[in-house]
């Protein structure tokens, strides 16, 4: 595989947009203003930050594929930022949610100024993409964005709700990413075609350009998610911008996850169920019960926000951690130590069923070696083991198919437009993308 960034190469296509894009970033930048110098500060944080903005990218190309009158472009440009915005918005609130340590290759934002700071910025980017879209007066674009924007905040309730879980089904996860995700990118596209398709209805009619771009949209954005997914265990910090193994350390079964979960014999599916569900309870963890709001959890600490006491979090972390750790044994008891194959034989089968013992084994908290450090030594090779067990079933190649097919599908829709330059642009992305994957 080369560069695994999918999709994320937009060089082409911004070229060929470089007026369009130029105008998005003047509208950002008037946006992220605020009499509350704080907000603008951690505004332009993220937003400063080397992003490649392929969603307000996809707006523009959308508008202009779909033949939008150049003197209705303005009003495309602020459909583009508002989709911006949006999405900056989502990114704030995530990291809160997630714990998120690295945005974009820098310190995320609720690590330089804390959480509450962090999520009023996002609520204030939200008003500001609102705001651009009421001064569009298309209530087409309206209708789609305020819609994506509930999909993607259900998406991401759904996303919690799935979190600590081995017992998913795939539909399950692929509507977590189509909420958290594609719900997003397909909404930036189908907004681009509102200018020319401005008929304000609950779905856009079949055979329409609004559709074709709502569906190219929701094609690329799950094709993005299922390697996103991916490159948490095959890339690192230095590609995605955020740390390797977040998904693991909050105990997220995502399609990757599931893929070797399926594949995987007893004692495997024990080791998945440690990593996810028991000690994705420990340490920075946001989730500590299903049922107990999401805060930072520092060893069973209070939250930062105070909205629940040190002593009732740790009677929860307790519980949690007693309900979990039975129904481990439950699964560990019936599970037959098979020998697993290849150099990871022993490591893995001991930490399968919790049993590290000696110079190979990670220092536990009891240890001379603080708890945090220890936890992070131990997720280093729960992450290990983790990426062994991925390469060992081939998930990586399943994953890259499955995108690779969904880019497939997008090309096939490009294919419904009038031949131009734009539309060659937006092939070569696609295909290109599909190439890098594969």
């Amino acid at each position: 595989m080369q560069n695994p960034q999918t999709i994320r190469n937009t060089a082409g296509l911004a070229e060929r947009l470089a007026p369009d894009t130029e105008a998005v970033a003047d509208i950002l930048r008037q946006q992220v203003a605020s009499h509350v110098p704080l907000v603008s500060e951690i505004a332009g944080h993220l937003l400063d930050a080397e992003g490649k903005r392929l969603r307000p990218l996809l707006t523009c190309a959308a508008a202009h594929l779909c033949g939008t009158p150049p003197d209705e472009l303005p009003k495309a440009h602020k459909l583009a930022a508002a989709v911006e915005l949006m999405h900056s918005a989502t990114l704030l609130h995530d990291d809160v949610v997630d714990l998120g340590a690295l945005r974009r290759g820098q310190p995320a934002a609720n690590v330089v100024w804390g959480n509450k700071a962090s999520v009023l910025t996002g609520d204030f980017l939200l008003g500001r993409a609102f705001g651009l879209i009421v001064e569009v007066g298309c209530p087409s674009a309206l209708q789609v964005l305020a819609r994506a924007a509930i999909t993607v905040s259900e998406g991401e309730m759904l996303g919690l709700r799935t979190t600590r879980r081995t017992d998913l089904t795939r539909a399950e996860i692929i509507a977590v990413m189509e909420g958290k995700t594609a719900a997003l990118f397909s909404a930036a596209c189908e907004a681009g075609a509102c200018l020319v398709e401005p008929e304000n209805l609950a779905e856009p009619p079949v055979g329409s350009k609004r559709a074709a771009m709502a569906e190219f949209g929701q094609a690329i954005g799950l094709a993005f998610q299922m390697v996103d997914d991916l490159l948490d265990y095959e890339g690192g910090s230095a590609v995605t911008g955020k740390a390797a193994g977040d998904d693991l350390r909050d105990g997220r079964m995502t399609l990757p996850v599931w893929l070797a979960w399926q594949a995987g014999d007893d004692s495997e599916r024990a080791f998945w169920h440690r990593v996810l569900v028991e000690e994705s309870n420990q340490g920075n963890s946001p989730v500590l019960a299903d049922s107990v709001a999401i805060g930072r959890a520092s060893g069973g600490e209070r939250s930062d926000e105070g909205e629940q006491s040190g002593e009732g979090q740790k009677a929860a972390h307790k519980a949690t951690h007693k309900a979990t750790h039975e129904a481990h044994q439950k699964a560990t008891h019936k599970a037959p130590h098979k020998a697993i194959q290849k150099a990871t034989h022993k490591a893995f089968q001991k930490a399968a069923v919790g049993e590290q013992s000696g110079e190979d084994a990670p220092q536990h908290p009891e240890s001379n070696e603080s708890p945090s450090r220890s936890n992070t030594a131990s997720m280093k090779d729960n992450l290990k083991l983790a990426q062994a067990l991925l390469v060992r079933h081939g998930v990586g190649d399943m994953v890259r198919g499955e995108a690779s097919g969904l880019l497939a599908e997008a090309d096939m829709i490009l294919k419904g437009f009038p031949a131009s330059g734009l539309r060659e642009a937006l092939e070569k992305l696609v295909r290109e993308g599909s190439r890098r994957i594969s």
